[in-house]
């Protein structure tokens, strides 16, 4: 009983924190919403990783005006570190946190042992992307979640990336 309530309080945050959104967000949205949130909900565990930054699939498109301006915001600021990206050649949590701060870090899950799914993150995911245009072989660190119900969770996603027609 006490799950359900934490989960509804949960989505109700989710609004809260989307309330300059509310007006634009769809069913899709929605369900991405559900989707996100079951993989907090089953995590059987977490771990802190550096993978490619080719291996990483976003999970929708950059298209909200607000979150638009805000990549662009990003990408400015982490392009004064592109010297130091292309000496160590990784984009780590500090990195992140300096140039491009947020509430949560750049969460995947595994899809297969060299891909993964950015379900939070995409909108930083994109300004490193554009930072490390022509370079191949940058390392991004992420938090990796590994769900109890792993193939439930992973088709979720990929239907959420087909919908937004970003399916492979």
């Amino acid at each position: 009983m006490i799950i359900k309530y934490r989960r509804l309080l949960d989505f109700l945050r989710y609004l809260r924190d989307k309330r300059h959104e509310v007006r634009h967000l769809d069913a899709l949205d929605l369900r991405t919403y559900f989707a996100v949130a079951s993989l907090y909900w089953h995590k059987e565990r977490i771990e802190r990783r550096l993978v490619p930054l080719e291996t990483i699939k976003s999970l929708h498109p950059i298209v909200r005006r607000t979150a638009v301006d805000l990549v662009a915001e990003r990408t400015k600021s982490l392009m004064a570190y592109r010297g130091a990206i292309i000496e160590t050649g990784r984009v780590d949590r500090v990195l992140q946190d300096r140039c491009m701060p947020s509430v949560s870090p750049i969460n995947v899950a595994v899809e297969d042992p060299s891909h993964y799914i950015a379900f939070e993150g995409n909108g930083r995911l994109e300004a490193i992307r554009r930072v490390v245009a022509g370079l191949s072989g940058v390392l991004v660190e992420v938090v990796v979640y590994h769900p109890t119900n792993h193939e439930s969770c992973l088709r979720r996603l990929r239907q959420i990336r087909d919908r937004y027609g970003l399916a492979d």
